[in-house]
């Protein structure tokens, strides 16, 4: 499945936004999630957003949208070359931290549920790819609720978005 958030729009030269001080970028976010979870299937996001060196660290930040299910939801993706962290907050909050061998409980919290989820996390890899594009690799075991664990792979990759002008 592919998921766009927003349109089309004519490709342009852009200013870099300053916030705080510092100098964001304007992205494209792609997310590529799969599961040996039985009938589910590869999905693959695609969202615009921006993205920020601080302290050593990167932020990727956008907001997600109605296709996703999480329409009101900020998310932001902070990583280093140790780590991987995933921020949901708005209409969905939660907090997932990769680190290999970690073991992690968190609440994935809605208005309507509060779900207990458990991340262990196998490997992550951090790789910065020519022309400024990161590419973020995830392999862990996802147990929620009262379901069977899943093993999970995420693979997010930011590149600069040559459309929008933030």
């Amino acid at each position: 499945m592919l998921f766009f958030d927003g349109e089309e729009t004519d490709e342009r030269e852009r200013a870099p936004v300053v916030l705080y001080g510092e100098k964001m970028q304007a992205v494209k976010i792609t997310v590529c999630s799969s599961s040996d979870m039985a009938g589910e299937e590869r999905m693959e996001m695609v969202s615009f957003g921006t993205l920020l060196e601080k302290n050593g660290s990167w932020y990727a930040r956008y907001q997600e949208s109605e296709l996703t299910g999480l329409a009101g939801t900020t998310t932001t993706i902070k990583w280093d070359q140790e780590r991987i962290i995933v921020l949901r907050s708005g209409n969905v909050e939660h907090r997932q931290e990769f680190f290999p061998g970690l073991n992690q409980a968190s609440l994935y919290k809605t208005k309507e549920l509060t779900i207990p989820m458990q991340t262990r996390t196998q490997t992550i890899a951090v790789t910065a790819l020519p022309d400024g594009v990161w590419q973020l690799d995830i392999n862990y075991e996802l147990l929620y609720g009262a379901a069977e664990s899943t093993q999970r792979q995420l693979r997010i990759r930011i590149e600069e978005d040559k459309r929008r002008e933030y």
